[in-house]
């Protein structure tokens, strides 16, 4: 009987030790819903074209952004990823940015299944070289086209992939 529940208590102190809860905040504005994990920043801005731009971020290189086209926009998924690209390249302009492989993903997104692409990167800067990943989705919705998109670093993935996840599955708008 002891060791029954000595195998219990381990496995309760192993629980509170080593799982990650993740704490969420709520983001509301313009019909736009979503949580977030509460220790990332957000900041929500419109360009002069009247392009909305939310960007979530960690303090771990991670990053999503929520672009909201000012009406619907035109354009395939692949354009707007060349495009994607184009801006990746100038942020990292001082680096070496190689191998750059794109496939096909998918996800539910607001109830509804999306197709999108995911960017591998190789960067290199001085000695050092790591793997950029960029996912990105193109939704569009009566006269708006949304886009979501993010960046990490591929030895952040798991670590992305939850908060991303927590993010798409609470998108409504």
């Amino acid at each position: 009987m002891f060791s029954k529940h000595y195998s219990l208590f381990k496995i309760l102190i192993y629980i509170l030790l080593f799982s990650q809860t993740i704490l969420a905040s709520s983001y509301s504005k313009n019909n736009l819903i979503f949580q977030y994990p509460s220790d990332w920043t957000v900041s929500d801005e419109i360009d002069s074209d009247g392009w909305r731009s939310i960007a979530i971020e960690s303090g771990k290189s991670t990053s999503i952004f929520i672009e909201i086209a000012p009406t619907h926009i035109d354009s395939s998924l692949q354009s707007l990823s060349n495009n994607i690209y184009q801006v990746i390249k100038e942020k990292y302009k001082s680096h070496t940015l190689s191998n750059r492989i794109t496939k096909s993903i998918k996800a539910v997104i607001n109830g509804k299944k999306v197709q999108g692409l995911r960017h591998n990167i190789d960067v290199k800067h001085q000695d050092k070289k790591a793997v950029l990943v960029g996912d990105l989705y193109i939704i569009k919705k009566a006269n708006r086209t949304i886009l979501i998109q993010t960046e990490f670093w591929k030895l952040n993935q798991s670590y992305a992939n939850s908060e991303f996840n927590m993010i798409l599955k609470s998108l409504k708008f």
